[in-house]
């Protein structure tokens, strides 16, 4: 980006200004003037017969050249006053046309007169901002006041809208020029202190100079008046009470002074202060340490004048402010509001007539310095924002560049005849903090030839000229050399001034009414390669923008032409290799670039760079070179469209065209056929994308490298090219749409495929990286669902892979190593790897097949063939294979293997999702999605199995019924659904007979459901499932080592920590204390500990089952697996259990067992073991322990006695009343199922625990059962009894029980008298003995009780007294009967 001029504002309402003024002076009578006749001939004559419109233009320009112009540094007022009127315009943002950008105008705001003596004339104006004390303003001013200057010598101040602040006259004199210096935006550090902000007003060698802290504070003050004054309808005298504390200096020796300019205050040098000394003879004029102000006057005689003024002749400027404030502005009065000019009141009511007050003369200041020339007068002189330099210009068509430190002149500019100056200051925007002191920055004087229409832009001081533009004739160049008043130091950076405020300090007016400002780079401050790289960074910049712009916008073919052109200017402005090198990244990171425009700046940019001896030059040229060819290629593609498609689609004896065998080929197709039905079940209908891959994309995908990479290498000699190879980084969506671009329409059958590999082959390149794209392409999961037929395709896809092998010149097998990855493999390994880290298995199978072809073709025209390894080969005819034709063999079957593997896992997937239309991708197991060859064969033997059993569990409801039913011949369960998982399950063992047999698979499930559990306690139901499937197991070493493992692994530890709580405690742990041992609920350890049994009692019967060898062997296709051991190898590692330590452990779990699920209190489990089984427990189950003798003590024979009543007691209450009516039929069969297998396990105690009477407590049973109305269950206990006539000694107590809760019950005392009467006294009396208070004997009717008499006196001795009595009873209930 060079300098250039933009658009600032639009000022059209100029017109309006000068139509208004014009007609308001046609209507003044103007008297008679005899200098009206003058011979004027710098006038523009006007002819007759010019048009009127043009007439009106000249004089409109004539206007506004004569009148005075002012603006502000904030850009945002505009002020024209001609003679006693003024105008101001301020500026506002509308909407464009299109209404994409904001576009700025001034607007008129007010205009009026300024005096109503006719003998008063406006001759100076200044505009100045004044800053807002607010921290929010961001650098931009509060409001703008307007200082003008009159040829009687007043100076008045009014605000933007037209109120008078403040009016005072300093000297009885025109007021020449006013000049305002404020506090610059950065701090220079020369030798000029520019930190002091002042208000010059020249006079004839007078000069007034007014502090700004001052100003600033009374102008608020003066406005703060006004504004209380407008809003109570009532008029301030502000404007002629207040004043300003001034400075006024008499300038002499200095004959005629035109313009004058403040450099600041600068420290006085020796060679001064001894001259002051040796002047006026007096060593106390001026201290040696001294300040004085520096200013410098312009005019004639001579053209340059250098003052110095001390500081300690000013006043104190806070005496001046306080005296300011509290005496003029206490006793102003306020009335109507008349302070605005232009609203149809007359000047004089608004500016009534105040006599002059008495004016003093200024000090006098003797000149310092000046440069003679008698014959040059020197009309303006502008100073430089860092006030080291200052510009004059002269009546001679000079222009003159002066030093300000030393008031001479260092340069001179000839032929510039009523030139007009300005300065303009930029800054490195790389810096971050721009703005600040450390800011680099760069100065730049510009210059207007009116005369001959020509802007000029110098480097100072020295520089050459940067810029030059020919904006016509009629301009005027404004330049304001100050910014805001009141602002400290550094508050106008770029980053506080979202508007741009204080940025356009130098702006041009045309004609036409348009204000334009010029921009200036940086750069062009600079010299040398810094300077060329800061330009070139710029012209990034703006390449950025234009690329932009094609991103937001459509282009059409006319925006197109344009952004060619623009495009190809942009890298003509380039200068440094590496820039080249930035913009091309640039356009090639932008999608939007189509590829004429890559075309068209390739062409450019390879003959701007043509015949360079830089070493980076001829790099671009070559990069140049082969992008040009790449998208030559490119465009070859994108038209390489067959009007017919190729020839031999025909699918008759394709087997035959690529030499594959017919079996193979109908295995492959009745393989995929069911594959790709399942992926359409479950994945939907496979569609091509259809996205476009543009020019940039193609680029973006190639990386050009060169040999000549050497320090040391010979300039001279010409590069060389290694070739175009793709980037390494590309990701596999990248490799898949630039495949998709190049091999689609050749594998679709709408392109050639010599077409393609010859325009492959005129890279001069690698093409095994395109063939890796072709892998990448055709590996695409679901991509054989793109073709109807899949026969020609696979012809096509033989004949593309073969052309490029053969294009590339590999013909040998064993020697070429890949050159793309690693060195170590040779190509068809490369590509080997490729295909088995695919999870697209049916496209991998069908690449293994046609890469079975390739070989055999490579091989047929080699003629090397090696001989096969012996045990690959099944029949009694060796057959001579190479080693590259078995792996490929090898693997299209594997491949077969995982399809079918695949297809059971769609298919288990569907039967849980078999409701459902469609799927979420989220809900597809990820297992589902990475099946591939690697993963097979480097998981380990048990990949396959543990696959299979996570699809089943996943899936499978009833899995165990299905394994059972797999497991046995004949089986008596019911199996509906289960009849089609059997189907499958059977195709995958028909293709794995030994990886999938039914006992290993039934192990993965097993350990999986437990695993489940384990991730989740909470559901009990996967353990339950996991111990089932174990029950039902066939192999006996497979079932017991896996039982030792899973009690190992999964439920000693729990075991261990419920059996600790318990004698912790000393009863069943509450529901808090079981999560916080063991993370299961209550009711979750009670069927814990059940399983926990359960599992026990499956070790200890396999310990007496007959043994089966068994071995892991696997299927002779996969005996290269290599991987981690499995989990069949672990378990059938596992020793057999130890008998004693699986009993001990088994007393351990049905204790704690009966201890929770019947809440049984004051029970601890180790008290019912002695010393000895305690040190054994929790020890490995195949732990290697002698059996010792166990003596038994008494004690453990009355607790363990006392145990096994108690848990009689208990399941007996957990037993519902059989009279009781509230409770369900199945809630009564789930507490009695229950009942009945803790009966179980507390018979189990009783036969496994030494010295308990067993009978004792099986007739406790019988009694319990008997008396709560159980009567079946108690004649089943009765069967485990050996002593019958104890027994039946104990039921006659319990008949007689039954017959008094119901003979005797006194809610029926009426009915039962007349059964009374007729029971014999004898038999009344001993059932009256019966009765008991206990509640638990429930009234029965008589005729069960009956049946237990019988039964008693069926296993009672003839001769025993309770026989007779059983007999007597039986008569007499027979009887009331």
């Amino acid at each position: 980006m060079a300098c250039k001029i933009e658009f600032f504002a639009s000022a059209e309402e100029l017109h309006l200004v000068y139509d208004e003024w014009s007609s308001s002076n046609e209507d003044i009578e103007g008297e008679f003037n005899p200098d009206d006749f003058n011979d004027d001939w710098n006038s523009d004559w006007v002819l007759e017969g010019d048009d009127e419109k043009e007439r009106s233009e000249k004089e409109f320009r004539k206007w506004i050249n004569e009148c005075h112009i002012g603006f502000s540094p904030a850009g945002d007022v505009l002020v024209v006053a001609n003679d006693y009127k003024i105008a101001v315009l301020t500026r506002k943002y509308q909407k464009s046309s299109d209404g994409k950008e904001e576009i700025a105008h001034l607007y008129h705001n007010w205009s009026g007169c300024l005096t109503d003596d006719s003998r008063e004339r406006i001759s100076q104006i200044v505009v100045i901002p004044i800053a807002s004390q607010l921290r929010s303003s961001q650098g931009g001013p509060d409001w703008t006041c307007i200082v003008v200057g009159f040829t009687s010598g007043y100076i008045r101040i009014y605000e933007q809208g037209g109120g008078l602040l403040l009016s005072q006259i300093f000297h009885d004199d025109p007021v020449i020029n006013l000049k305002c210096r404020t506090c610059p935006s950065v701090q220079d550090h020369g030798i000029f202190d520019t930190t002091l902000e002042e208000l010059i007003i020249l006079y004839a060698n007078q000069v007034v100079i007014i502090e700004g802290f001052s100003l600033y504070q009374c102008l608020r003050a003066c406005r703060n008046q006004l504004a209380r004054a407008t809003a109570k309808g009532t008029a301030s005298d502000i404007g002629n009470r207040a004043t300003l504390a001034y400075r006024k200096l008499h300038l002499r020796f200095h004959s005629e002074i035109r313009d004058i300019v403040s450099c600041g205050c600068v420290k006085i040098n020796d060679f001064d202060y001894f001259q002051s000394i040796t002047m006026t003879n007096n060593a106390s004029v001026l201290p040696r340490d001294a300040t004085v102000s520096r200013y410098i006057t312009a005019g004639g005689d001579p053209v340059v004048g250098l003052y110095n003024a001390a500081d300690d002749k000013a006043p104190s400027l806070v005496s001046v402010f306080a005296s300011a404030v509290a005496t003029k502005l206490k006793d102003a009065v306020l009335s109507a509001a008349s302070g605005w000019l232009g609203f149809g009141q007359s000047t004089s009511e608004t500016q009534p007539k105040i006599q002059k007050p008495n004016i003093e003369d200024g000090c006098p200041l003797d000149l310092r310095y000046g440069l003679p020339d008698d014959k040059r007068v020197a009309e303006k002189i502008i100073p430089a924002p860092n006030s080291a330099l200052a510009v004059t210009v002269d009546n001679l068509a000079r222009v003159l560049l002066i030093d300000t430190e030393t008031g001479m002149a260092i340069r001179v500019w000839k032929g510039y005849r009523d030139a007009q100056c300005g300065w303009i200051q930029v800054f490195d925007s790389s810096n971050e903090q721009v703005g600040n002191q450390s800011s680099r920055r760069g100065l730049f004087l510009v210059i207007y030839a009116a005369r001959r229409g020509i802007l000029e832009i110098w480097l100072m001081q020295n520089g050459p000229r940067v810029a030059v533009f020919n904006i016509g004739k009629n301009c005027r160049l404004l330049y304001t050399g100050h910014n805001t008043l009141g602002v400290r130091l550094g508050i106008q950076s770029d980053v506080l001034n979202p508007r741009g405020w204080n940025s356009c300090s130098c702006l041009i007016l045309q004609p036409d009414s348009t204000l334009k400002s010029i921009k200036i780079p940086f750069y062009c401050s600079l010299s040398g390669k810094e300077g060329a790289k800061l330009r070139d960074r710029d012209t990034l910049k703006e390449l950025s923008q234009v690329l932009n712009s094609l991103i937001v916008a459509e282009v059409d073919e006319a925006t197109e032409f344009k952004l060619k052109g623009r495009l190809t200017k942009i890298f003509d402005s380039f200068v440094l290799p590496e820039s080249f090198q930035q913009a091309m990244s640039a356009v090639l990171n932008c999608s939007k670039v189509k590829l004429s425009m890559l075309l068209h700046i390739t062409e450019a940019l390879k003959i701007k760079t043509f015949g360079k001896e830089a070493k980076e030059t001829r790099q671009i040229h070559l990069t140049c070179c082969v992008q040009e060819v790449l998208l030559h290629v490119y465009e070859s593609l994108t038209d390489s469209k067959c009007d017919h498609p190729e020839g031999f689609t025909s699918a008759d004896n394709i087997e035959a065209t690529i030499d594959i065998d017919t079996e193979d080929f109908t295995k492959l197709f009745r393989s995929l056929n069911r594959y790709h039905e399942f992926n359409r079940k479950i994945f939907g209908q496979s569609k091509e994308s259809k996205h476009n891959f543009s020019a940039v994309q193609w680029l973006n995908s190639f990386d050009l490298e060169f040999l000549n990479n050497n320090k040391h290498e010979d300039l001279n000699k010409p590069q060389k090219f290694n070739g175009i190879l793709l980037y390494d980084n590309l990701t596999e969506d990248q490799m898949r749409a630039l495949g998709t671009f190049i091999f689609s329409d050749v594998l679709s059958g709408k392109t050639s495929v010599s077409d393609i590999v010859i325009l492959l082959k005129s890279l001069d390149t690698n093409l095994l990286q395109f063939l890796s794209l072709l892998y990448w392409y055709w590996l695409d999961f679901g991509h054989l669902e793109l073709y109807d037929n899949i026969k020609p395709v696979i012809r096509r896809l033989h004949l593309l892979i073969l052309g490029i092998i053969s294009s590339d010149g590999l013909t040998n097998l064993t020697n070429q190593q890949c050159t793309m990855v690693d060195s170590s493999l040779v190509w068809w390994e490369y590509f080997y790897n490729i295909i088995t880290n695919s999870v697209a298995l049916g496209e991998a199978a069908v690449l293994a097949l046609v890469m079975q072809t390739v070989i055999k073709v490579l091989q047929s025209n080699e003629g090397e063939i090696k001989a096969a390894p012996k045990d690959l080969s099944e029949s009694n005819e060796w057959i001579e294979l190479s080693k590259e034709t078995v792996l490929w063999t090898l693997s299209y079957q594997r491949l077969l293997d995982l399809i079918t593997i695949s297809e059971f896992a769609y298919f288990s997937f569907s039967m849980n999702h078999k409701d459902k239309n469609d799927y979420a991708k989220d809900q597809i197991p990820p297992a589902l999605l990475s099946i591939n060859l690697k993963a097979a064969l480097s998981s380990g033997k048990g990949f396959f199995p543990e696959l299979i059993a996570n699809y089943l569990i996943d899936n499978c409801q009833d899995l165990w019924k299905v394994l059972l039913s797999m497991s046995k011949e004949t089986t008596d369960v019911e199996a509906n659904n289960e009849d089609v998982w059997i189907k499958e399950i059977g195709k995958l063992q028909n293709a794995l007979p030994e990886i999938l047999e039914i006992n290993k698979l039934s192990c993965y499930c097993c350990i999986r459901y437990i695993k489940l559990w384990k991730e989740n306690k909470e559901d009990i139901r996967k353990l339950k499932y996991g111990i089932k499937i174990l029950q039902y197991m066939r192999n006996t070493v497979i079932k017991s080592g896996l039982s030792i493992k899973i009690w190992r692994d999964y439920f000693e530890k729990d075991i261990h920590d419920i059996t600790g709580l318990m004698d912790k405690v000393g009863k069943a742990p509450k529901d808090r204390l079981c999560r916080k041992i063991s993370g299961m609920g209550e009711d979750t350890v009670e069927e814990f500990l059940h399983q926990a049994t359960l599992l026990l009692s499956i070790i200890w019967k396999t310990l007496n089952e007959s043994v089966i060898t068994v071995s892991n062997n696997i299927d002779q296709l996969w005996n290269e697996t290599s991987g981690p051991n499995n989990l069949i190898d672990d378990v059938l590692a596992e020793k057999s259990g130890n008998q004693y330590i699986i009993k001990l452990h088994q007393q351990l779990c049905s204790v704690i067992y009966l201890i929770m699920t019947l809440k049984m209190r004051s029970i601890r489990p180790s008290s019912l073991f002695d010393t000895k089984s305690k040190e054994v427990f929790f020890k490995d189950l195949t732990e290697d322990i002698q059996k010792f003798k166990i003596s038994v003590d008494a004690s453990f024979i009355t607790v363990r006695t006392k145990f096994g009543m108690s848990v009689v007691s208990a399941i007996i209450d957990s037993l519902p009343s059989v009279t009781e009516e509230n409770i369900s039929g199945a809630s009564k069969e789930a507490a009695v199922a229950s009942a009945f297998q803790r009966f179980e396990i507390l018979r189990y105690l009783c036969d496994t625990f030494n010295g308990i009477d067993k009978n004792e407590i099986e007739r406790n049973i019988v009694c319990e059962l008997f008396l709560r109305g159980y009567d079946t269950m108690a004649q089943e206990a009765a069967s485990f009894i050996d002593d019958h006539a104890t027994l039946g000694q104990r039921l006659i107590p319990v008949a007689g029980r039954r017959l008094a809760a119901v003979l005797f019950a006194d809610s029926k005392v009426q009915q039962n008298v007349s059964s009374w009467s007729n029971l014999p006294p004898h038999v009344y009396n001993w059932i009256k003995s019966q009765e008991t208070d206990s509640g638990i004997v429930c009234h029965l009717p008589l005729r069960d009780t009956l049946a237990i008499l019988q039964f008693a006196s069926k296993i009672l001795s003839e001769d025993s007294e309770d026989f007779t009595t059983a007999n007597n009873v039986i008569e007499a209930i027979t009887y009331i009967l």
